[in-house]
């Protein structure tokens, strides 16, 4: 983006303010760790609620997504599961004495955040991974933490959880559901458990049944006003009730029921007072309140009817209640009630798909787990936060998504019972797009630029050449009609691939005539196949064999290199695994397979595979992304608790990727650019766009507008050196450092503020190795190379611009631009071939498809001078014309570039 000149003023204010509006708040990505995002939808199963003892204002909830955090007195909720890698919560248990000390009991055993939810880690040594029911905390040493388990009876630790040893003598029952200790004598514990009500006065060295109460027990509470006094939830089975008290330590119980009847008491929780006033949650007859002390109860009206946890502010009036439905809030001690629509409840997450123009902006696909209900959701800001987007889409599980690669606001959903719907305004609404289905559920989706797109169903597979406004069937040769994955090759979009329940077949004509192309794949089911980018003879096919009410299993992963013609094992690490999801990095440097055991993950080629699974707990992956502008952050969609997010911070090669980081020519140069747009006041480091294994580009202001294109060129057969090129759309000043990670060598390359360059080194780094590092070099940019006059306007009939290989429709598919290539000194020329990059911009190459030559943006500029800009960057000196044609109006723009001029140019009067 041009921020100097002329034009000045005006355009930093316009810039300014377009920064501000247009750059998302960046979602934590764990670092080599998996990271729940969401989303999250209204209601879910809430296990348990704690109150923050030092502000009543804060509470968290335990459910079966995990641990969510509210600041606000349950108004608002935001999941705070970093770390966790268990998310069905049973029990949480706030440190009285340090309350950002929090612990959470979960179905794999107990986690610890010290940062109240930020950050939490496994606390499982002496314990394991044993389903944890309950947990107490001694007030007097909060050091000392008991944890109630499913079987495994009682666990103590001494150190904040950091050890566990079982604290079992004489317990009668391991199924252990609600603990407390007495904070006058802390040697006092009482444990409720499926066979009544057992007490410990030794710190849990030894237990003894407790007197009057052998029946199957759900909670433990304390009186906090007498500490004596503890109460006692039962199940109900008995025809006395629900709740039982103690007044000496819980050595003794009686009957405290008065008004409760025979109810199952699943919750108990108190607030201070002289009486205490307490609160018990029932199943199925609601919340009721003693306010004497246990002596009486009446039915709080309006309570939800089933509460699995109860919870009341030590001051004020504010009463929680969790239930089987979701969160519920009263303001008034329960004299009315408020259910909130906070997100509690977690998807089956289907399909995954990145909005081609912004690697902010996803979409997912979902279904609800134990229904038929389902949508979409889309994320602006890389999973920070969700909105369900689903205005005009049944409530229908959505098993496929797919993104029209020319319009990234067309989106495509495939349903599990409701055809295809089609969003032409980035999913805020969608109308039904399957005239001529003959099957209503759809398996998969691929779509190509221009309107045509694939449906793999039931029924085999559709065509539409309208947008999905009528289709047509085109399963000729297809023995197998149930098409479980679709695949296109990118570089020829009548070659597609279409995996079945019994394998591969392959068309090479747009879907016309299928045939079987599944030498050495065979009985298998094949849900899952990706095309290698950087060679799209190479494809790889997930496997599933059996699938019943476990994960799935399969085969692993099918290799082949030959276009489908024959395929074989590409299995060492993930064999007898069933592969639901396949997705690669945009070079095709890296697969990553969605199993029933989390993800896997290869470099080369399916040669051996391996696990990465750190924070995602062996979850059933239905659905794999990668960013295309980040490859080292990857999405992970499951049938269970939505989506995982994680940034590979790894090595690669011997350059280490990140968002501010290219790794160029086999991982072996690492780039990074820091920029400073000095008039306005701002700077930053250029966001990393890997584009092939030898060119990237960087982002400044916005996902969206590129403004700099590098590559690494081994031109060491004609000169003994590696070659820098870069081609700048930006004249702020930015400086780029180059480190070559074999040797240690670095350049340095400096842009002014004002200066819009094309630079080739072809000298950058001499020799194949060196023997050692030398200091850092830093070499002033060339001077601007004049711009290539352009031509003048010429009439050109106006129409909608269709993109296709050799042409890119830049700037809301307004504008048409083609290149024409000579290299004159071989007598070469040719048509450039496009590659879009975002909605505004893209680059074409001439010699190879890993070798880009040219890259171009159009901006609206209107608000600054009534302009259409355009600008390009070369990385080529061979001669080239640029075309740029406004398909509204019919007006045009030639710019001609001379043989051995490396240009960058900026029009901004171009239109």
């Amino acid at each position: 983006m041009v921020i100097g000149g002329r034009f000045f003023r005006a355009l930093r204010a316009f810039v300014l303010a377009l920064i501000a509006s247009a750059l998302p708040a960046t979602a934590f990505a764990g670092l080599n760790e998996w990271t729940s995002i969401g989303p999250y939808g209204p209601g879910g199963n809430v296990r348990s609620l704690a109150i923050d003892p030092s502000s009543t204002s804060n509470l968290y909830a335990g459910t079966d997504g995990g641990v969510f955090k509210s600041v606000n007195g349950g108004v608002s909720w935001g999941a705070v599961n970093h770390g966790m890698t268990e998310f069905t919560i049973f029990a949480i248990a706030v440190d009285p004495q340090t309350p950002a000390t929090v612990y959470a009991a979960t179905s794999g055993g107990v986690f610890k955040s010290v940062n109240a939810g930020n950050d939490w880690s496994a606390r499982r040594s002496g314990l394991g991974t044993v389903r944890v029911q309950a947990l107490a905390i001694d007030s007097s040493n909060p050091s000392v933490v008991y944890a109630g388990t499913r079987g495994a009876g009682v666990f103590k630790s001494t150190d904040g959880g950091t050890n566990w040893v079982a604290a079992n003598s004489s317990l009668g029952s391991f199924d252990v559901r609600g603990l407390a200790v007495s904070p006058a004598s802390p040697g006092t514990v009482v444990a409720a458990t499926a066979s009544g009500v057992f007490r410990s006065t030794d710190a849990a060295g030894s237990w003894s049944p407790a007197g009057g109460l052998s029946t199957s027990s759900s909670s433990i509470l304390v009186d906090p006003t007498a500490p004596s006094v503890m109460y006692a939830g039962a199940d109900g089975l008995f025809t006395t009730s629900g709740v039982f008290k103690s007044t000496d330590s819980g050595a003794t119980w009686a009957p405290a029921n008065t008004g409760l009847g025979n109810v199952t008491v699943l919750s108990l929780s108190a607030k201070g007072g002289a009486p205490s006033t307490i609160y018990a949650g029932t199943q199925g007859a609601g919340v009721f309140v003693t306010t004497d002390a246990g002596a009486t109860w009446k039915l709080v009206a309006g309570s939800p009817s089933t509460v699995s946890a109860v919870a009341a502010a030590a001051s004020g009036a504010s009463l929680y209640a969790g239930t089987p439905a979701g969160f519920f809030r009263s303001a008034d001690a329960g004299t009315t009630w408020r259910q909130e629509a906070v997100a509690f409840s977690t998807f089956t997450v289907n399909s995954i798909v990145f909005d081609p123009s912004s690697s902010t902006t996803l979409y997912a696909g979902v279904g609800r787990p134990g229904s038929s209900g389902g949508g979409v959701f889309k994320t602006t800001n890389a999973g920070a936060s969700w909105v369900f987007t689903s205005a005009g889409l049944p409530d229908s599980t959505v098993q496929v998504l797919a993104v029209d690669p020319a319009s990234p606001v067309t989106l495509y959903a495939g349903t599990a019972s409701s055809g295809v719907y089609r969003s032409r305004d980035g999913g805020t609404s969608w109308i039904q797009a399957s005239g001529g289905l003959t099957s209503q559920t759809v398996f998969s989706l691929a779509a190509v630029p221009g309107g045509t797109v694939f449906a793999g169903t039931a029924n085999g597979v559709f065509r539409s050449t309208d947008g999905g406004t009528s289709w047509a069937a085109s399963s000729d040769g297809l023995s197998d009609r149930n098409v479980q994955a679709l695949a296109i090759d990118p570089t020829a979009p009548s070659v597609l691939y279409a995996g079945t329940t019994s394998g591969v077949f392959k068309s090479s004509d747009g879907a016309d005539a299928w045939t079987e192309s599944s030498v050495g794949l065979t009985n298998f089911a094949v849900p899952s196949l990706v095309i290698d980018p950087s060679n799209h003879s190479t494809i790889y096919a997930g496997t599933v064999s059996v699938v019943g009410n476990g994960p799935p299993t399969g085969s692993g992963v099918y290799r082949s290199t030959n276009g489908g013609a024959s395929w074989a094992p590409a299995n060492t690490g993930i064999q007898g695994a069933g592969v639901t999801a396949l997705a690669t990095t945009f070079t095709g440097g890296t697969v990553y397979a969605g199993t029933g055991a989390g993800v896997f993950r290869t470099s080369n080629g399916g040669a051996s595979w391996s696990g990465v699974n750190e924070g995602l707990s062996e979850e059933v992956v239905d659905s794999v992304a990668v960013d295309p502008r980040s490859p080292g952050v990857v999405y992970a969609g499951t049938i269970q608790h939505s989506i995982f997010q994680i940034a590979f911070q790894g090595s690669i090669g011997s350059c280490t990727s990140s968002a501010t980081t290219l790794c160029l020519n086999n991982n072996r140069f690492r780039v990074e650019v820091e920029w400073n747009a000095i008039h306005a006041g701002t700077a930053g480091n250029g966001m990393a766009i890997p584009l092939t294994t030898d060119t990237g580009a960087f982002w400044f202001f916005t996902s969206g507008n590129v403004e700099l294109v590098i590559k690494v060129v081994d031109g060491r057969t004609f000169n003994g050196a590696f070659w820098v090129f870069y081609g700048a759309l930006s004249d702020v000043s930015y400086t780029i450092s180059v480190t070559d990670t074999t040797t240690g060598v670095q350049k340095i390359y400096q842009n002014p503020q004002s200066r819009l360059a094309s630079v080739a080194d072809t000298s950058a780094f001499p020799g194949a190795q060196a023997s050692a590092a030398r200091p850092a070099t830093k070499i002033a940019s060339d001077p601007p190379v004049p711009a290539p006059a352009r031509e003048s306007i010429r009439a050109a009939d106006a129409g909608a611009c269709a993109a296709d290989g050799v042409s890119l429709c830049l700037n809301a598919n307004r504008f048409r631009v083609t290149v024409n290539w000579a290299a004159l000194h071989n007598g070469t020329s040719g048509v450039g071939q496009a590659v879009p990059l975002t909605s505004d911009t893209g680059s074409f190459w001439f010699f190879s498809s890993g070798n880009l030559e040219l890259n171009i943006k159009v901006v609206d500029g209107r608000a600054v001078n009534n302009h259409f800009w355009v600008f390009y960057g070369a990385l080529s000196d061979v001669q080239y014309t640029v075309t740029v044609t406004d398909t509204e109006t019919g007006a045009v723009r030639s710019y001609t570039n001379p043989q051995g001029r490396l240009a960058s140019v900026a029009d901004t009067s171009a239109f």
